[in-house]
């Protein structure tokens, strides 16, 4: 008899135990929940400089940062880029995030040099650019954070996500698609091929989806319809994730996320920031993209696509989303496009159009013969040029540049 109580009072032990160990880790739970800001104090995403203070209000700023690399493309390239640039910033107080894009081709100054150049280009100056015992790609996407920073006006940046499109495509398998109204049809060869994906509301599975958030055709709006999409598939993916029904596909997305996704937090602080996003009104996420000139420029002889940003609109958003006055950008010295070398011929030859009337013509300048009376036949509308396809090893140009406009306020 004297076991059996024995037993029965070690077998009630345990049990007030497991239930202490809940209680203790729900109320732990809830606090972190309720007040992150207290795990995230005092980090920042990597050794700050001089002037540049730690999380000390209740923003945190995050860097995400999406690279070209696939398996198909490590056959024939050797070093990547980050082709979307977003930062996320998330009040841990009132609950808002805003989600900044910066466009790719942003011409900036590269941070650590007197060299200006497109903004994911920064990655390979910091590749090549190594210590001796550095981790190049570590290397790398320390010098785009840095170079985030100071385009942004020395905000701080407090942590990072990278993924490359292979492990976005994972992801999104693992959590059985991603539902998103599709505007328009997205089709290959720059939006002049097959349909990829069809307009209408549908769930898009991996491959799908990095179809349609990758597209840059200008009857999808370009390379800036292209961040307004990543944004918009970024909500819809995290709203749809942390629904009610989405709960039970998280440990199927941790496992996705833990394989495929780098990243500077920490286990506890993705703890913190996965309840966190379970208070966030995902209707009142406010996405803005970076704008301004697209021109062309002579880089090594060739001509290459750079935005040049619009420095009163970048004021204003860095205002609005971050709450800060931040000072001017000295304005980008940009050389201008190649200039064809004229031959020969086109440096001597006389337009008749341009000399004036009764100036006698030389020796060396016969008189030009009068132009023969037009064909009927011949004064149909001249058929336009065939388009030809783009050059894959260049960036193709938009059709327009879009003006500076307001940000929008609703759909990102």
């Amino acid at each position: 008899m004297a076991r059996k109580r024995r037993k029965k009072r070690k077998g009630s032990f345990l049990k007030k135990l497991l239930l202490f160990i809940c209680a203790i880790s729900i109320i732990a739970l809830l606090l972190i929940g309720y007040f992150p800001e207290r795990v995230f104090t005092g980090r920042l995403a990597i050794s700050p400089d001089e002037g540049v203070d730690y999380l000390k209000g209740n923003t945190l700023n995050i860097v995400l940062l999406g690279f070209d690399r696939s398996a198909d493309r490590e056959e024939h390239m050797s070093l990547f880029r980050p082709d979307t640039i977003m930062v996320a910033a998330v009040d841990l107080s009132s609950h808002q995030v805003s989600l900044v894009s910066i466009p790719r081709d942003s011409y900036v100054r590269i941070s650590g040099s007197d060299t200006d150049d497109k903004i994911n280009h920064s990655y390979m100056y910091g590749y090549y650019r190594k210590a001796e015992g550095e981790n190049r790609h570590q290397s790398g996407v320390d010098t785009v954070i840095r170079t985030v920073e100071d385009f942004l006006g020395s905000i701080p940046i407090h942590a990072y996500l990278v993924v490359d499109m292979d492990g976005a495509k994972e992801i999104v398998d693992a959590v059985g698609g991603v539902v998103i109204d599709v505007e328009n049809d997205v089709r290959s060869n720059y939006g002049r091929g097959d349909i990829q994906v069809a307009a209408g509301r549908q769930r898009l599975d991996g491959s799908a989806f990095m179809q349609y958030v990758r597209s840059r055709a200008d009857n999808l709006g370009g390379e800036r319809g292209r961040t307004q999409r990543q944004q918009k598939a970024l909500i819809a993916l995290f709203s749809q994730l942390l629904s009610p029904r989405g709960i039970f596909s998280l440990p199927t997305f941790y496992r996705a996320v833990d394989s495929n996704i780098e990243t500077s937090f920490h286990i506890l602080e993705l703890l913190a920031l996965g309840l966190f996003g379970f208070r966030v009104d995902y209707d009142r996420i406010e996405g803005y993209v970076f704008t301004g000139e697209g021109k062309l420029s002579n880089r090594d002889g060739n001509n290459i696509y750079y935005l040049v940003i619009d420095d009163d609109y970048r004021l204003e958003i860095i205002k609005q989303v971050f709450g800060l006055l931040v000072e001017r950008l000295d304005p980008p010295y940009l050389p201008g496009p190649v200039a064809p070398e004229p031959s020969p011929e086109e440096e001597t030859e006389i337009i008749p159009e341009l000399i004036p009337e009764g100036l006698p013509l030389t020796e060396e300048q016969p008189e030009p013969l009068p132009d023969p009376e037009p064909d009927p036949e011949e004064e149909s509308e001249p058929e336009s040029e065939p388009e030809l396809p783009p050059d894959p090893g260049v960036d193709p140009l938009p059709d327009e540049i879009p003006p500076v406009e307001e940000a929008p306020a609703e759909d990102s």
